[in-house]
């Protein structure tokens, strides 16, 4: 039947759109908290730590890791508590320890 192959498609649809939206959500709270640098601090850091990201075992606790990096603070209890999520501390702590070891040993802009 077509009709139900719409509605899944529609339905696979929305739901991706409201985790945009509310990944844009998240961004602008913290844009609006740590100031516009945060942007370009965040995404130099996803940029040179791409690789350990994709690899990463939770990449939600890598984002959150260079989230908090560019923030200067761990952000890992707002994710927890106001926003649900489930972070793999290992996972973060990994990452955060690349980018403390790379981002000290070479800062790029």
């Amino acid at each position: 039947d077509g009709g139900a192959g719409r509605v899944a498609v529609r339905s696979i649809a929305n739901g991706e759109y409201k985790a945009y939206v509310y990944s844009a959500y998240i961004l602008t709270m913290l844009r609006e908290t740590y100031g516009n640098e945060f942007y370009q601090r965040l995404f130099g850091l996803m940029r040179r730590h791409a690789s350990t990201i994709a690899t990463s075992k939770d990449q939600d606790a890598a984002l959150i890791a260079c989230m908090s990096a560019a923030s200067g603070e761990d952000l890992r209890s707002l994710f927890r508590d106001r926003h649900n999520f489930t972070i793999d501390d290992r996972a973060f702590e990994l990452v955060m320890a690349e980018i403390v070891t790379q981002e000290t040993a070479a800062p790029t802009p």
